[in-house]
C-alpha cells in the first residue's frame, strides 16, 4: 500500500514538472472588425528551433484576395497577450531569406490580383530578455491606416535553459 501511494504520488509529482515546461508555442488568429480583409496572412512553416533558442525564424505568406493590384505592408509589433510576466521581443521581417532587413515592417508592392507573396519574420530574443515569460507577436497587412488583414499572432514562451539540464 505504501509503495502504491508512493508512486502516486511520483507520478503526480513528475506531471506537475512536465506541465510547467511544457509549455507549447502557439499561433492563433486575430480577428478584426474593421478589416478591409483584402490580404490573407497564414503561416507556412513554424519555426523549428528549440523553445531555449534566441531566434526563431517564420516563413509566412500574404496573398492578395481582391480584384486588383495592392501596396500594402507587413508589420511585427509585441502585444499584450494577458501574461502576468511579459517580455519584449525584437522582430525583423523580411522577404529574401538572405536579407540584411533590421526593421519590423515590410514594404510590398504590386501584389497583383489574387497573387501572393511569402517572407520571413524572425523573433531575437534580446540578452536581457527575463526568462520563463511569455510574449505575443502580432502580424498584420496594413496600407496607411487601414488594417487589410486578419492579425497572426505568434506566442512565444522564454525559458530558463537550467530547467531543461
Amino acid at each position: 500500500m505504501k509503495n502504491i501511494f508512493s508512486s502516486l504520488v511520483v507520478a503526480a509529482l513528475l506531471q506537475l514538472a512536465s506541465n510547467a515546461y511544457a509549455f507549447e508555442p502557439g499561433i492563433r488568429t486575430a480577428s478584426y472588425t474593421t478589416s478591409l480583409k483584402t490580404v490573407q496572412l497564414s503561416v507556412v512553416t513554424p519555426s523549428d528551433a528549440p523553445h531555449t533558442a534566441a531566434e526563431h525564424i517564420y516563413l509566412l505568406k500574404a496573398e492578395n484576395t481582391s480584384d486588383k493590384t495592392l501596396s500594402f505592408t507587413i508589420t511585427a509589433n509585441n502585444i499584450n497577450c494577458g501574461a502576468k510576466l511579459a517580455a519584449d521581443l525584437q522582430a525583423t521581417v523580411y522577404e529574401d531569406a538572405f536579407a540584411t532587413n533590421s526593421t519590423n515592417t515590410l514594404n510590398l508592392h504590386s501584389i497583383p490580383a489574387h497573387g501572393s507573396v511569402q517572407f520571413y519574420v524572425k523573433l531575437l530574443k534580446p540578452q536581457d530578455t527575463p526568462l520563463k515569460t511569455s510574449n505575443c507577436m502580432e502580424i498584420k497587412a496594413v496600407q496607411g491606416k487601414n488594417i487589410l488583414s486578419d492579425g497572426i499572432i505568434i506566442e512565444s514562451y522564454i525559458p530558463d535553459p537550467k530547467d531543461f539540464r
